[in-house]
């Protein structure tokens, strides 16, 4: 109980003494939505953007975001922590494997090798853009590191041709040359599309190919830290580290094949009655490679019991995966809408030495339903009936409109998981190192929101329950906690303008239970401070601000890239920072 007054004692007084704002849960804020940026021009002196085009995903083709195309609007930065929103921890450079800051479980039903260090960098349907607009579109952003070799190339492209065809682009990379010894990278993102819909707008096809290609040198990190105040503080390079020759590659290539009909209803695009028909096929290929061929007493020590081999270490993964997915959209009213679908996955394993295939099917269905204009009941659910690996979704969203008092909503989560590839089993120089007969995991999770946004204030509280959690020792090896995982979390937004003063503030308050599963501090917050204005004789227009970032020091984790996993650190904590 003590602990529960300190945390309500702390949020009080963060309320009364300093507006705050909480950036992981899609908030507000200067990257835009659905109808557009919190910092947008109508919030200046500036005048609105007349370009007037628009994105959407071929997830939802119903639905589009305004695109800004003034680096002012927009914001442009340059910050290794934030990848689309989201703050995550990285190993210190560009490109480098992340795990977010604020945590959050993964939500899966199925089979799954569980690498997901790089996948924030990724290129997929989730952050792929289609554009309406009958002009090319092309964006542009290019930032330089510390060296010639280190920075970031981001590209954004669209056209509009005849026959109703579209053509799409996004390009990034990511190039590192490393301040230490073995920490050069390089990653290669790229997202191609084209879409077609008919005369009739009852059509609707998109094609797209995804390659993402992650290579990373590794170098385990510094065996001391004792040189930085001698001569080698100033060539850091020369400070010793675990691994001399450590190497990781991560390709994942997709090519994606989606249909839409629309057999009821004027068009794909409208939201009136209809009945709408779905289809996706989908070939993922995704190959993960560690390799390293060259030892010291310094990295015999770093890999202890995985070094299985002499001559070196090698840990390959390759997975090929076949989906076939149909579904079908009964009503397309934004207040009145029902999807159910079936999916079938043909997965194929190559884990050396080991093949296997694995033959997945899974049912899925959505429902939106509006009651009185007040009232939303939103409900998700997905059942995996493959006996090896099943499991299920369940997601239930209530939100009541309280007009002007602002909007209330509750979301209940619950997921089984069956534990990951890498969880189960793992191969070294093709000799096995573990095999686990781990229990499927639970999660339960209970989230409330109240938010005004005429206001720009959004609260958040929420607690996470996760029974039989998997997480990774200092060793490196796969550990399932017995009993139940808790975190409890508190967040809070507010944002202010005041002439050209913007100032976004976000703060977080959370509790994780005493066990390594979820390791998080147990305070951070966020604090932007932008000053917008215009110049000589409203010629010129400018922004300009900074980001202020803290968090209480904590026990948290090390990566580990021979199985790319993020482990348990014990040794060296987290500072505050």
């Amino acid at each position: 109980m003590t602990n529960i007054r300190i945390v309500l004692n702390t949020v009080v007084l963060l309320f009364i003494y300093m507006p705050v704002l909480v950036a992981q849960f899609d908030l507000p804020g200067r990257r835009g939505s659905s109808s557009g940026s919190g910092a947008t021009f109508e919030q200046s002196d500036f005048e609105q953007d007349t370009l007037n085009v628009r994105y959407y995903y071929q997830t939802a083709p119903e639905v589009s975001y305004i695109f800004d195309d003034t680096l002012l609007s927009h914001f442009h930065e340059f910050d290794l922590n934030d990848i689309d929103g989201v703050i995550y921890q990285n190993l210190g450079f560009p490109g480098s494997a992340v795990r977010p800051l604020i945590s959050s479980p993964n939500t899966f039903t199925g089979f799954a090798l569980g690498l997901d260090s790089y996948r924030p960098y990724f290129v997929d349907d989730h952050n792929f853009r289609f554009y309406h607009s009958k002009k090319a579109i092309t964006n542009v952003f290019f930032t330089k590191g510390k060296t010639q070799n280190d920075g970031l190339l981001s590209a954004q492209f669209g056209r509009s041709f005849k026959d109703r065809i579209q053509f799409s682009l996004d390009f990034k990379r990511y190039t590192n040359f490393g301040i230490y010894s073995r920490q050069a990278g390089r990653n290669t993102n790229m997202g191609v599309g084209m879409s077609y819909f008919s005369e009739d707008k009852r059509l609707l096809v998109f094609a797209t190919h995804y390659s993402n290609i992650i290579d990373q040198q590794n170098n385990g990190g510094i065996t001391t830290d004792t040189l930085f105040t001698a001569a080698f503080s100033e060539e850091r390079t020369n400070i010793p580290t675990y691994l001399a020759n450590a190497n990781t590659r991560d390709q994942y290539k997709v090519y994606q094949l989606q249909a839409r009909y629309r057999l009821l209803g004027k068009d794909t695009l409208d939201t009136g009655k209809g009945l709408e028909l779905k289809y996706i096929f989908r070939a993922d290929n995704r190959k993960f490679k560690f390799s390293d061929t060259q030892f010291s007493d310094e990295s015999v020590d770093y890999y202890n019991t995985l070094l299985t081999d002499d001559r070196g270490v090698r840990h390959f993964i390759g997975h090929q995966r076949i989906i076939n997915d149909f579904s079908l959209n009964v009503g397309n009213q934004p207040d009145r809408q029902i999807k159910v679908g079936l999916r079938s996955i043909i997965n194929k394993i190559n884990q050396e030495p080991k093949n296997e295939t694995i033959t997945e099917w899974k049912g899925y269905g959505n429902a939106r339903w509006n009651f009185v204009n007040r009232l939303t009941l939103e409900a998700l659910g997905e059942l995996n009936i493959n006996r090896e690996n099943a499991s299920f979704l369940a997601v239930g969203l209530l939100t009541a409109n309280l007009g002007k008092a602002g909007t209330l909503s509750g979301l209940w989560k619950v997921n089984q998981q069956r534990p990951t590839l890498i969880q189960r089993r793992l191969f070294i120089n093709q000799i096995q190192v573990w095999e686990n007969d781990f229990r499927n995991i639970f999660v339960n999770e209970l989230q409330a929101t109240y938010s005004i946004p005429e206001v720009n204030f959004k609260l958040i509280g929420g607690q996470v329950l996760a029974n039989n959690s998997i997480y990774f020792n200092d060793q490196g090896f796969p550990v399932q906690e017995e009993g139940i995982s808790s975190l409890l979390y508190l967040s809070i937004f507010k944002s202010f303008k005041l002439g050209p003063l913007f100032n976004e503030n976000r703060v977080v308050l959370q509790q994780g239970s005493n066990n390594p599963v979820f390791r998080v501090p147990n305070w951070y917050s966020h604090h932007s401070v932008d000053v917008s204005g215009i110049l000589f004789k409203r010629v010129l227009d400018f922004r300009s601000g900074f980001d202020l970032r803290i968090n209480n020091p904590y026990k948290g984790y090390s990566y580990f890239p021979v199985t790319g996993q993020f482990v348990v650190e014990d040794k060296i904590g987290i500072p505050f920072y």
